[in-house]
């Protein structure tokens, strides 16, 4: 595990993303995947452990008197996957302790089950999920695991989060209006790629 404690960080070490992690351009941005962005909120601390998953379903149908079977497409299934924060390093890119506890003190207010006033869905946005074949873009939070002290006043949490997808017909695919465009989006930015650039440009202001 990389040692967040050192401060000044060396810039070689800036440069290296830790390893084991997957990483877009991490030349360019090593330090994008440190940071999580839930409800258009940014997680206090750095994400130490976070994948993805896209999971299918698929209908296995024998044949009678038959070797081998039918595999039928069913849909796409719903990942749950856990996201690691830890709270208390020491590095120059991060708030200090004290203030990423406070920062905890509020984000831990969207982890909450939901109410009419807190809804169960959130926006999520971290490297790693749109690394992904099918990018996750919104989820409920399945548990919260914490806090396990790892080192002298550093504390981490284990959030367990869930897809969080309307079902529709599986393959199934938008038409667009008459007035449309020839993409099938009537000349107006689709909404999922509108929110990712909104997010891109906001955790490249962190950076």
């Amino acid at each position: 595990m990389t040692d967040w404690t050192t401060d000044p960080i060396p810039e070689a070490d800036l440069n290296a993303p830790p390893t084991g992690a997957g990483w877009i351009n991490p030349q360019d941005q090593p330090r994008a995947f440190w940071y999580l962005i839930l409800a258009q909120t940014i997680a206090p601390g750095i994400v130490s452990e976070l994948a993805g998953m896209n999971p299918r379903k698929w209908d296995k149908r024998d044949g009678t008197g038959q070797s081998g079977a039918t595999i039928v497409y069913n849909g796409d299934g719903l990942a749950a996957f856990p996201c690691k924060l830890q709270i208390g390093w020491n590095s120059r890119y991060l708030p200090t302790p004290r203030e990423q506890f406070a920062e905890w003190d509020t984000f831990k207010a969207l982890l909450k089950p939901p109410t009419e006033k807190n809804p169960a869905g959130l926006d999520i946005f971290h490297p790693v999920l749109a690394m992904l074949p099918v990018q996750i873009i919104s989820v409920v939070v399945e548990d919260v695991i914490g806090p396990k002290w790892i080192a002298p006043g550093v504390a981490e949490w284990e959030i367990k989060f869930l897809q969080n997808r309307q079902a529709k017909p599986a393959g199934a695919k938008s038409s667009g209006s008459k007035a449309n465009s020839k993409d099938g989006s009537g000349g107006l930015p689709d909404p999922i790629d509108t929110m990712t650039e909104g997010l891109v440009n906001t955790m490249k202001d962190l950076l």
